[in-house]
């Protein structure tokens, strides 16, 4: 009698494409805006650039793309209008929504950025999932977290150009 393989880990795991199946909304934004405001905010270059240009509201546009692609919401119209639509999200920046132009901009410029926001949250949110330690994150879920990350980007991006294209 023959068995199959084990399955390995990473190869049964799947994250859900809306992370509000794992984690509630409010906690999936709190962990977001913990996540972002742990970036040196005090830099000299961004500072003199947000004087220049005081309509830019970098915190709140990587806040919000990031909780759209947490939660299955890939074009800049749709990602913008999650602000008016969370009133959660409205106690980060209450400045108004931001223009989808914004949105679109702003995620083509910081791709990388993104990649390490989204990537963050996921793997608190696999963490909370299966209850794992605050101890150290193994390299191959570090990867496949990373993995996800960038295949939402690609979604989005997809998904954008689809939509102008309609």
């Amino acid at each position: 009698m023959t068995t199959a393989p084990a399955a390995k880990p990473l190869d049964v795991l799947k994250l859900p494409w809306d992370l509000t199946e794992w984690q509630p909304k409010e906690v999936l934004w709190s962990w977001i805006v913990e996540e972002i405001e742990a970036l040196d905010w005090t830099n000299a270059g961004l500072i003199d650039h947000l004087r220049a240009h005081p309509g830019f509201r970098p915190k709140l546009l990587l806040c919000l793309i990031t909780y759209g692609y947490a939660t299955e919401v890939w074009a800049s119209a749709d990602i913008a209008r999650l602000y008016d639509g969370q009133p959660f999200i409205r106690t980060l920046d209450a400045a108004g929504a931001p223009a989808p132009g914004a949105v679109a901009r702003f995620r083509r410029e910081n791709r990388g950025l993104l990649k390490w926001a989204l990537a963050s949250l996921l793997k608190r949110v696999v963490k909370a999932h299966f209850g794992l330690d605050q101890g150290l994150f193994p390299a191959g879920l570090k990867r496949f977290v990373a993995d996800a990350a960038v295949a939402r980007i690609d979604i989005a991006r997809h998904f954008e150009r689809g939509t102008q294209g309609a």
